[in-house]
């Protein structure tokens, strides 16, 4: 069983955790598999764009949360609350609420760190992972993206780089050269598809600027000096990395950190940057459930 008595959730609602409630939903709840409990990025980007993950409901529970602060949850103007330790807390707290006993756990980006920073602690009742354009270093993630800077057009580096110098980070031909980083990085399809917009628009740029900083080349947060690369070895369940070619994360990386886990599985996807559920929906699915059902029939 793989909730402890399902009858008894609701599939959309609220869950209170620290500082307010949070937002979920269960797609394909009336499924027996096991489900997979996902966890978006930012910090403070809604879960609106992993709304492709919603295609293997026809399989299995796929939940998907905004955390606190973000999206249909709770905004409390608290920045107390911003702390990767009170999300970790979160994750217990939603996987109390809906009562899962064994779940497949599924983090995208910051959602990775969250993940990992979760196992840390405990791997009862996981079946399988998925780090998905993982940040388990911030030292060796600060060191690529700042790399992957190098390789802009001249103009569109020295922009950059002179601004960063004096930190005018909103000066416009400076958020123009950003722009440009993150449609060869971050996104590739313009413009951007619909559910990224609409994380956007519900973006909370205050956790990220706490958490993070003002722009992906600086870590300037609480979250600087983040490196979770050590509990890779002492996973004993398979683990699904995926990330794009042109990914932020870069496969390079992605590959040291499967190389690192004894039952780990890599996919690139040529097509993408770092948000693969979007630029190629059908096929990251398709990758997903694969490696999903495999897992369960070898069980």
């Amino acid at each position: 069983m793989t909730r402890q008595d399902h009858t008894t959730i609701r599939d959309e609602g609220l869950i209170p955790v620290e500082g307010g409630n949070v937002w979920y939903k269960i797609h394909g709840a009336d499924k027996t598999a096991t489900p997979i409990l996902c966890l978006h990025g930012g910090p403070g980007f809604p879960s609106y764009y992993l709304e492709p993950l919603k295609a293997l409901a026809t399989e299995r529970p796929v939940i998907l949360y905004d955390q606190l602060g973000c999206g249909r949850s709770d905004r409390p103007d608290d920045d107390s609350l911003w702390t990767l330790d009170r999300f970790v807390q979160e994750l217990h707290e939603v996987k109390n609420a809906l009562q899962l006993d064994r779940f497949h756990l599924f983090g995208h980006s910051w959602g990775s760190m969250i993940v990992a920073e979760y196992l840390a602690g405990t791997t009862e009742g996981i079946s399988t992972v998925t780090f998905a354009g993982p940040i388990l270093s911030i030292e060796t993630y600060l060191a690529t993206v700042n790399k992957l800077k190098l390789g802009l057009p001249e103009a569109t580096r020295n922009t950059l780089v002179e601004h960063e110098g004096d930190r005018s980070f909103f000066a416009t031909d400076y958020q123009e050269a950003y722009e440009a980083f993150m449609k060869a990085h971050w996104c590739r399809i313009s413009p951007f598809p619909d559910e990224i917009q609409r994380s956007f628009q519900e973006f909370n740029s205050e956790i990220f600027q706490t958490m993070w900083g003002q722009v992906e080349f600086f870590c300037t947060g609480n979250l600087v000096g983040f490196d979770r690369t050590d509990i890779l070895v002492d996973l004993h369940m398979p683990v699904l990395y995926t990330c794009g070619r042109y990914d932020i994360t870069t496969p390079e990386n992605v590959a040291t950190y499967a190389c690192m886990t004894e039952d780990s599985t890599l996919a690139i996807f040529e097509k993408s940057g770092h948000m693969t559920m979007n630029e190629e929906p059908e096929l990251y699915t398709s990758t997903l459930s694969k490696f999903l059902n495999r897992q369960e029939s070898s069980d």
